[in-house]
């Protein structure tokens, strides 16, 4: 555990958020928004749908998770099919990876992370950034069994990553009424609601809401609402800990002029 842990408890409400449009030409396009953007060196998030384009070789410098929402997520070993998830530590390189269908996915990072394309790394001091002992872990919904949560008689749940050291993504389904408690979020924790609803400290969230959570004591649980909930929880480990430069928002100034298309 690390000796000092920052506390955060933030949330955002993904349907009052403005979309940002970027017409790449040729039938490609991005719609974006940026939900945390780290600023105080706490969370980054942000969602994409995304068409046409291929993300070329790379890596981020901190831990994420992408979340697949919906649509296609070709990678050249594997493939993912919303509801599905994508977790690297600091640094490991991925990609190339293509995208079909109705594509919508989040990016999220307990701290700060800039992207660093492998093509940039021009000599082997630079490649030696590589996180090349790092994890790379995949989970689908498809591919998961529904299973009871121990001591929670009105709750179910679906593992889709599950990692000896404490990364772990599980989708629960839970009951009107059911408080969702969870451990100590002490690396850091997002949880989306996707239907229903829940209460936290007295206020309604509803579908498409994002929560961070951070701290070393367990944080206010969700209470779920009349229609109950369904949320996915993204769990971080030790490797969330520190961040290695950079920045979603610096990145999202380089990146999505790029993507623009030349009149």
């Amino acid at each position: 555990m690390q000796d000092s842990v920052a506390n955060y408890d933030v949330v955002a409400v993904l349907k009052q958020i403005p979309w940002t449009h970027i017409d790449g030409g040729e039938g490609k396009s991005m719609d974006s928004q940026l939900i945390f953007d780290g600023a105080d060196g706490g969370p980054e998030a942000t969602r994409a749908k995304i068409k046409g384009f291929i993300s070329e070789p790379h890596f981020h410098r901190a831990s994420q998770f992408q979340l697949l929402l919906s649509g296609v997520m070709q990678f050249p070993t594997f493939r993912m099919d919303g509801v599905a998830v994508h977790y690297t530590d600091h640094c490991v390189a991925y990609g190339p990876h293509s995208r079909a269908g109705q594509h919508d996915f989040l990016v999220v990072h307990a701290k700060p992370a800039g992207l660093t394309r492998l093509k940039d790394l021009k000599n082997k001091e630079m490649r030696s950034e590589i996180n090349r002992r790092g994890r790379h872990l995949h989970g689908s919904e498809h591919g998961a069994m529904q299973e009871q949560v121990p001591g929670c008689a009105g709750a179910t749940q679906k593992t889709l990553i599950s990692d000896p050291r404490g990364v772990n993504v599980k989708i629960f389904e839970c009951s009107a009424g059911m408080e969702l408690t969870l451990d100590a979020p002490c690396y850091g924790r997002f949880e989306l609601i996707t239907k229903g609803s829940a209460m936290l400290n007295g206020k309604e969230l509803g579908e498409e809401t994002l929560r961070f959570v951070q701290g070393a004591t367990p944080e206010a649980a969700l209470i779920c609402g009349s229609q109950g909930a369904t949320i996915i929880v993204m769990t971080y480990d030790d490797d969330a800990a520190q961040t290695y430069g950079g920045s979603l928002r610096e990145d999202l100034k380089i990146v999505l002029p790029s993507l623009q298309a030349h009149e």
